[in-house]
């Protein structure tokens, strides 16, 4: 790595054997910063005018992301019904449009939308098992059995089946498309979101900004698409490839030590530094814990 220079040097107590030490170049080097979008926006516009400040490595916050998907998920899957099902059917009066686009950040608001998305997405899924077995693909006693002495459960071939009907029933309906969006994209990957943040699962939460990119070119949101595609480039290409195993392995913080009980890099400053601060400097608590 050109990051790194070595250097032959003498030992200092007399002898005049060579030894190897590394040197650390700041040049090839980043300091990785996590922000939400306004951050990430500010940190791009400081780096594009002075090329002093090409060390910054910008870490979209995943807690802030997760919101921008949820977002998302209701501007493609509102209209076909997926805001009345949350609202409405299951009953969630708190879950109006204005929290899914300006309020998502609001104390309790993001738990909301993204509980409402995955209950949601589940349901759709459910539907979708029902109409599945309803259905002419769904495998017979006979393919049953087969696959039941081949491998001692039907997993195989109920698989392969409902796969099959997914890719026909979408070609032959656009309305079936739409709808299966939610079963097969926002909800698994938001749960994969949540399972790369908590179990601190580095690759998996590079799969997930992956995947989120054509969305946000679809629904043109231009400033979460441009944060989500910066970082893409940087985790693939621009940075040194140690940053990026670093970033994998400490994707997340664990303040209990419990394992799947990591938080967010963004949700450990906003939880365990900014509010903190905040409260102290109003005076509201002047406890020795707080100070």
């Amino acid at each position: 790595d050109d990051s790194f220079k070595r250097t032959d040097i003498l030992i200092r107590d007399g002898s005049d054997e060579p030894v190897s030490q590394v040197d650390r170049n700041s040049e090839g080097f980043v300091t990785g910063l996590v922000g939400d979008q306004g951050t990430c926006k500010t940190i791009r516009g400081v780096i594009g005018r002075a090329s002093a400040y090409e060390w910054a490595g910008i870490i979209p916050g995943d807690l802030h992301t997760k919101g921008y998907l949820c977002e998302a998920c209701f501007k493609e899957q509102g209209p076909g019904g997926f805001h009345y099902i949350a609202n409405k059917v299951m009953k969630r009066p708190k879950l109006i449009s204005d929290v899914f686009k300006k309020k998502k950040f609001e104390t309790g608001n993001q738990d909301r939308i993204k509980e409402a998305a995955q209950d949601c997405a589940r349901s759709y899924g459910i539907a979708a098992v029902i109409e599945f077995a309803k259905s002419d693909y769904y495998p017979g006693p006979r393919d049953r059995s087969a696959s039941l002495r081949k491998s001692g459960n039907h997993n195989d071939v109920l698989y392969d089946a409902f796969i099959k009907w997914i890719e026909q029933s979408s070609e032959r309906n656009v309305a079936f498309r739409y709808y299966s969006r939610m079963f097969l994209y926002y909800g698994p990957l938001l749960e994969l979101f949540d399972i790369s943040t908590s179990h601190v699962l580095g690759q998996a939460r590079e799969v997930c900004y992956i995947l989120q990119l054509p969305t946000y070119a679809h629904l043109n949101f231009k400033n979460y698409f441009t944060e989500t595609f910066a970082h893409v480039v940087n985790f693939l290409g621009k940075w040194p490839l140690a940053f990026r195993k670093l970033l994998q392995k400490n994707c997340a913080v664990n303040l209990s030590g419990k394992k799947g009980g990591a938080i967010e890099l963004d949700a450990f400053v906003e939880a365990e530094i900014v509010q903190p601060l905040k409260i102290y400097v109003s005076g509201k608590s002047s406890s020795v814990v707080m100070i």
